[in-house]
C-alpha cells in the first residue's frame, strides 16, 4: 500500500512539475533574444488587432499615449485620436523587418546616436494571465515590446533601431516602402488628434440647438419630423412656420464633416478666463438618432490689430471698425474648457447664421 501511495506521490508530482514548465515556457519566462538567434521579425507586431496601448516619448519632452477603446482611439486620455493615422502606424509595426544588424566597430557610435535622438516606442496588448498547452486562462494587458527608433541611414531608407532585451542595434525597414521610418513615430500628441467635432450625416440628425448668448432672441431649434425633414422653432419653443427649407437642408448637411482648425496650446490663464467670461457667443449642441450629444461651445476671438503677419496698414477697413476678429472663433467640446480650438468661420459659415437668416 505504501509503495502504491509513493508512486502516486511520485506521479502527481511530475505531472505537477511538468505543468509549471509548460506554463512557464509557453510564456517566454525562458527565453532570452540575445541567445535565440534574431528573426527578421523581431520588432513587428503579428497580430495589431490585440494591441491596447502605445507609449512614445522622445529627449524633448514630447510624450504620446494612444489608447484603443471600443469606440476607437484617444490620446493622452482626453482627445480623440485620428483613427486612420493610428491605423497606419499599426501597419508600420505589424511590417517592421530587421534588414541587418550594426557592424560591431558602429555599435558604440549608432547606440549614442539612439540615446540622444532615440524615440523610445512601449506597445501594450492583452495576453491570457497564463496558458496551460494551447489553453489560454484570463486576460491581461502587457508590455510586448519595447524598443528605441533612432535615426535614419545615410541612404534614407531605413533606420537604426534598439529592440530592449538585445545587445546591439539593427537596420529597421518595410519591405517595399522606399523611406525611413521617423515620421511614423511620431511623440507630438497633437499630430495624432482628429480634428473632426461633427461627423453626423443629415439622415442621422434628430435634434439640433442653436442658443445665441448675445442676441437671444437668435436663438433656435430643429427638430426631426420625416427621414429628410425637419421642424424649425424659435429661442421660446414657437413652431416658426415660413422659412427657407434650402438654406435649412443645406445647413444639416455640412453637419457630415465639420472640424476645428487648431488647438490652442499656449495662452495666458487670465486671457483664457476672460474669453470665457466676457465672449461667450453661441452653443450649437447636436443630438443624433441613437442619442449621442455633441456640443460645441463659441467664443468670440477679439481682435488684436494684426492678421497673420499683414501690416496693419494694409488690413481692411472691416478689421479695423470689428471688434471681433471676422476670421476666427474660439471653441470648447462638450463642456471640456481644459481645451481650447480655434475655428475658422468659412468652415462654419452657415452653422453660426441666426433665426433671421432662415426666416421668409
Amino acid at each position: 500500500m505504501k509503495k502504491k501511495r509513493l508512486i502516486t506521490l511520485i506521479i502527481t508530482a511530475v505531472l505537477v512539475l511538468t505543468a509549471i514548465f509548460v506554463v512557464l515556457y509557453e510564456n517566454d519566462v525562458f527565453s532570452n533574444p540575445e541567445t535565440k538567434g534574431v528573426s527578421s521579425e523581431i520588432f513587428a507586431v503579428k497580430d495589431t488587432s490585440e494591441i491596447t496601448k502605445i507609449f512614445m516619448a522622445d529627449k524633448y519632452g514630447n510624450i504620446v499615449t494612444l489608447k484603443r477603446l471600443s469606440g476607437g482611439w484617444t490620446v493622452n486620455d482626453s482627445l480623440q485620436g485620428m483613427n486612420i493615422m493610428i491605423e497606419a502606424l499599426l501597419k508600420v509595426m505589424k511590417n517592421l523587418r530587421v534588414k541587418n544588424a550594426v557592424a560591431n566597430s558602429a555599435t558604440s557610435a549608432v547606440n549614442g546616436i539612439i540615446a540622444t535622438e532615440g524615440i523610445k516606442v512601449e506597445i501594450y496588448a492583452k495576453r491570457p494571465l497564463f496558458k496551460l498547452f494551447s489553453l489560454k486562462f484570463g486576460e491581461k494587458e502587457k508590455l510586448i515590446k519595447t524598443y528605441f527608433m533612432g535615426p535614419s541611414t545615410q541612404d534614407n531608407m531605413a533606420n537604426f533601431a534598439y529592440l530592449e532585451g538585445m545587445k546591439e542595434p539593427h537596420v529597421v525597414y518595410i519591405p517595399g516602402f522606399r523611406g525611413y521610418l521617423t515620421p511614423q513615430f511620431n511623440p507630438d500628441p497633437y499630430v495624432w488628434i482628429t480634428h473632426q467635432i461633427f461627423a453626423t450625416k443629415i439622415t442621422r440628425i434628430d435634434t439640433l440647438k442653436v442658443v445665441d448668448f448675445m442676441n437671444p432672441e437668435e436663438s433656435f431649434k430643429i427638430v426631426k419630423v420625416g427621414s429628410r425633414s425637419f421642424a424649425l422653432f424659435d429661442g421660446s419653443g414657437i413652431p416658426v412656420v415660413h422659412y427657407d427649407t434650402t438654406k435649412l437642408l443645406d445647413m444639416l448637411s455640412e453637419y457630415r464633416n465639420l472640424n476645428f482648425e487648431d488647438i490652442v496650446l499656449e495662452i495666458d490663464p487670465e486671457i483664457k478666463q476672460h474669453i470665457f467670461v466676457d465672449n461667450l457667443w453661441k452653443e450649437i449642441t447636436l443630438i443624433n438618432t441613437d442619442g449621442e450629444k455633441t456640443t460645441l461651445t463659441g467664443y468670440k476671438k477679439d481682435f488684436t490689430g494684426t492678421l497673420d503677419f499683414i501690416p496693419y496698414s494694409n488690413v481692411t477697413d472691416q478689421y479695423k471698425t470689428s471688434k471681433w476678429d471676422i476670421d476666427r472663433f474660439f471653441a470648447v467640446i462638450n463642456h471640456n474648457t481644459s481645451n481650447l480650438y480655434t475655428i475658422q468661420y468659412y468652415h462654419f459659415e452657415r452653422q453660426v447664421q441666426p433665426l433671421s437668416y432662415y426666416r421668409r
